[in-house]
């Protein structure tokens, strides 16, 4: 990324060098700005540079506070060992169905 940025402002100011030599060039009765005009397209800058998302961890965050009841109940199972040795034999419903009830 930091790559990419150092590429872009060396680019840039390549244009802007470049532009300013060209403009030099030319007849002083054109008047010229000495200003380096860029134009591009929105969707071509924002491909350029892309901002930092922050959208993945924000649900990240979200679905952690919130747990299903089948995640729930299998953390229960794991928590009483008993539950836990049975449920690698026999599977985890049956085993918390044996000592917890049904699931």
């Amino acid at each position: 990324m930091r790559v990419l940025m150092v590429l872009i402002v060396l680019g840039l100011a390549v244009l802007c060098i470049c532009s300013s030599d060209f403009s030099s060039a030319h007849s002083s009765s054109e008047s010229h700005s000495n200003e380096a005009v860029i134009k591009m397209r929105r969707n071509t800058a924002n491909s350029l540079v892309k901002r930092q998302r922050r959208s993945f961890e924000y649900y990240e965050r979200y679905f952690e506070h919130f747990k299903s009841q089948l995640e729930q109940k299998k953390e229960q199972c794991e928590d009483y060992w008993p539950c836990d040795s049975l449920s690698r034999q026999v599977g985890f419903f049956e085993a918390y169905r044996r000592y917890f009830g049904p699931v």
